[in-house]
């Protein structure tokens, strides 16, 4: 099954591509009618907005890391599962890599981390 996309619901909806973006993201001037009707396309067809299209527009990913140097130490899975319920409550999703106390295996994921462009980092 293919993705629905924007333009899908702009078409669906008999409008531009432009007007579906500003109901979606509740910007500039939309007639009520028009912002219903692209609303009830949305919702029929079970449009999706893209993560990967909007974190390239906010340069955010609403994702940290979190790198551990045990996971099996009680300790630090209790600080992961802080970190992953506070996380949680702000919107974010964690990345979980625990080392196993190698120095080599802590800079190749940071490395990876920071390709994944996380927002942030936690190094205990």
């Amino acid at each position: 099954m293919n993705r629905v996309t924007m333009a899908d619901v702009a078409r669906e909806a008999g409008v531009s591509l432009m007007t579906v973006s500003r109901v979606i993201n509740d910007k500039g001037d939309v007639s009520d009618d028009t912002r219903q009707r692209v609303l009830a396309v949305v919702e029929r067809l079970d449009y999706r907005p893209s993560g990967i299209a909007r974190s390239l527009a906010t340069r955010r990913t609403g994702t940290i890391g979190l790198l551990v140097p045990d996971i099996s130490n009680p300790f630090f899975a209790d600080v992961a599962r802080g970190v992953a319920d506070e996380a949680y409550l702000e919107g974010y999703s964690v990345f979980l890599c625990s080392s196993d106390e190698d120095t080599a295996r802590e800079l190749e994921f940071v490395a990876s981390l920071e390709e994944k462009r996380v927002d942030g980092l936690i190094a205990c």
